[in-house]
């Protein structure tokens, strides 16, 4: 079982005749009335992660504030509810192009509904495409079932047709598995059982985050406390599918991903200072980050 950071590998090199399309088609899910701003940075995540083609469903209502975030993530409008979240509608646009993707994201800012806990459960289930689950989508696998127990959850979380990345924190980890947010080292277990079960890759977030896909797994000593802020995890979900796009295998986009959010946001803390940093620092020292990354494993 390997425990080691160092293992983590890079990106593939870019042959100079490539193009956007070799580079990943993602679809990132998510927003809603007055979150807008989670999906919109979940997609800048994706697109510093170095995908070729973002694409943001969000629900129509939302739409033209998603799309004022950034210019470069196309933005497609899907039916709505009175409150701005996805309506029931929304799930037949999404099997309707699902296969025009490589990677699927969902969740950030999607909101809660009877309606978006069926999307979210209609996507797990159906959707031959990797699909990274975070946030709002997390919440929707813990609570299929009013006052289900936790042995039907973990059921539930086996139902799919795809690779699948969950990135929970403690708290929604908790509502997975029924062990304490406070349990960290129980928790971290749990994480490693629960991946194996279900044939899952699960990055538990927090200090020294863990990655497990049930067989081998990896602790990430990057990242700092200035990462507690709105936005960090929406960031990260969005390098995670953009890396799967660029066809790294799922657990070691995971475990790339978290190293890399985490010495950006190392950098920026260096720059800001810890209350300072907010998760669209941690998006533009990305850059820098990859290239100190890239210098140090190449010996430079």
């Amino acid at each position: 079982m390997s425990t080691e950071e160092v293992g983590v590998p890079c990106p593939a090199p870019r042959s100079l005749d490539s193009h956007k399309g070799n580079y990943g088609r993602v679809l990132l899910i998510g927003g809603s009335l007055g979150m807008s701003g989670a999906i919109a940075i979940a997609a800048q995540g994706a697109m510093r992660s170095g995908a070729g083609l973002v694409t943001i469903a969000t629900p129509d209502r939302c739409a033209d504030v998603v799309a004022s975030f950034h210019p470069c993530p196309m933005v497609w409008p899907l039916p709505s509810d009175r409150r701005g979240m996805f309506s029931r509608e929304a799930l037949s646009s999404l099997r309707s192009r699902w296969d025009d993707f490589d990677v699927l994201a969902i969740g950030p800012g999607m909101g809660r509904s009877p309606h978006v806990v069926s999307l979210v459960l209609s996507l797990y289930d159906e959707c031959t495409k990797p699909m990274v689950v975070d946030a709002d989508g997390l919440f929707a696998l813990s609570a299929w079932r009013r006052g289900c127990k936790i042995d039907f959850v973990r059921e539930r979380l086996q139902m799919h047709s795809g690779d699948r990345v969950l990135t929970p924190h403690a708290g929604e980890f908790q509502k997975l598995s029924g062990v304490s947010a406070y349990d960290r080292d129980q928790q971290r277990m749990a994480a490693h059982e629960l991946a194996g079960l279900s044939r899952l890759t699960i990055l538990l977030k927090g200090n020294e985050s863990l990655i497990t896909d049930g067989r081998d797994r990896r602790f990430n000593t990057t990242g700092n406390p200035g990462m507690a802020t709105g936005g960090s995890g929406d960031c990260l979900t969005g390098i995670v599918a953009g890396l799967i796009g660029q066809k790294m295998k799922p657990f070691d986009a995971a475990s790339f991903a978290c190293h890399w959010h985490g010495h950006a946001a190392d950098l920026a803390i260096q720059e800001l200072g810890g209350p300072s940093v907010l998760a669209t620092d941690i998006l533009q020292f990305m850059p820098s980050a990859f290239q100190q990354i890239t210098k140090d494993r190449n010996g430079q």
